[in-house]
């Protein structure tokens, strides 16, 4: 048994022999990475989650920075029903390729799961996971759905009628949100904004979009919408578990890596204030310390793109943007030429910063 044989079993649907044929190969004392996410998946696809789970967490542990790793195992962990776990390795698959063809979409049907499950236990954790859901995709109207309910159903008026004020207008007439949308009409305050909806100018039209759910994706061979569980397109039969595998094409776009840069820089200068206050024996000792460390608490949370850090590092920007301009305008006035330059130059660099933190977020 090869394995080209395997992968061919594999991509004919025929999930149990191939994974006694990865198992065969494995047999042979290989313990390549992909050889055990292969066998991972195959496993999982057969139904034998736990040891489809174990192959595909050794794979990742073998290989903790790859995101095609990453997302095979957060794959196999979601159809194993530990979506709470998924969402973790496809987090920081995401942090390694924020734009990865799969990753975004299993993160989301994964968030929607796992909130759906803390609905009775714990409404903030279900809260936490539908509202990021419904941020993430936020033109699908799958995944609005179950974040609109939630919301009425749990009495949040307000937000309720926030999330309707800024729903996608292609979305309000949608097959799958125009059920959920009815329920709401005997909500006086979203009852209104919904009534609204159907008055337009004169000439203007709001489509709908097709029905969409968040367990489709675009097969990236010929171009149509296929289940995001089928390992293999029915139209054209291109492997999905293959393109999970050899997903190695550099996609990033510019301002990911500029990101990535600036937030590495963010963190050499909050070492280096560190550095300076340490060895600084005077009385703002204590405070330029203090400042360096929550700086790199700052940078590497930015690194890790955690989403609520991006907004402390937002707002610490906007401040250093606020000083920057004041002391531009000292500069000028007192035709410092060296205070002018570097205060410019940290105008341009907190905007820029600012930016790229929206860009990512958005």
């Amino acid at each position: 048994m090869t394995i080209q044989q395997a992968e061919q079993l594999f991509d004919q649907g025929r999930y149990p022999e191939a994974a006694a044929a990865y198992k065969q190969l494995m047999g042979l004392g290989s313990n390549e990475p992909g050889l055990l996410r292969s066998a991972g998946l195959a496993l999982a696809m057969a139904g034998e989650f736990s040891e489809g789970v174990a192959l595909t967490e050794r794979a990742a542990t073998a290989m903790p920075a790859d995101a095609d790793t990453l997302v095979a195992h957060g794959y196999v962990l979601g159809i194993a029903k530990r979506p709470v776990e998924a969402i973790r390795f496809l987090d920081s698959a995401l942090g390694f390729q924020p734009n990865h063809p799969y990753a975004r979409t299993y993160l989301v049907a994964n968030l929607i799961t796992a909130g759906k499950a803390e609905i009775t236990r714990d409404p903030a954790k279900a809260e936490e996971h539908l509202g990021r859901a419904a941020k993430i995709d936020a033109h699908n109207a799958a995944t609005i759905a179950p974040w609109l309910e939630f919301l009425n159903t749990t009495g949040q008026r307000g937000k309720l009628q926030r999330a309707l004020e800024g729903l996608d207008p292609n979305l309000r007439f949608d097959p799958v949100l125009v059920p959920v949308l009815q329920g709401f009409l005997n909500d006086q305050g979203a009852a209104g904004i919904i009534r609204s909806w159907k008055v337009t100018a004169p000439g203007q039209k709001v489509r709908p979009t097709p029905t969409s759910t968040s367990q489709m994706v675009v097969c990236p061979n010929c171009k149509q919408s296929v289940l995001a569980t089928a390992p293999v397109c029915p139209y054209c039969r291109f492997s999905f578990r293959a393109a999970i595998q050899n997903n190695r094409k550099d996609t990033h776009t510019w301002q990911e890596i500029a990101y990535n840069i600036m937030a590495y820089i963010w963190c050499a200068i909050a070492v280096l204030q560190i550095g300076l206050g340490l060895a600084d024996s005077g009385p703002s000792q204590a405070w330029t310390v203090i400042n360096g460390v929550v700086r790199l608490g700052v940078g590497i949370g930015l690194i890790r793109r955690d989403e609520w850090i991006s907004y402390i590092g937002k707002i610490m920007c906007y401040l250093l943007l606020l000083s920057s301009s004041c002391g531009t305008a000292f500069s000028l006035a007192a035709g410092y030429v060296l205070g002018i330059v570097v205060n410019a130059v940290m105008l341009f660099v907190s905007g820029f910063m600012v930016y790229l933190i929206n860009h990512e977020n958005d």
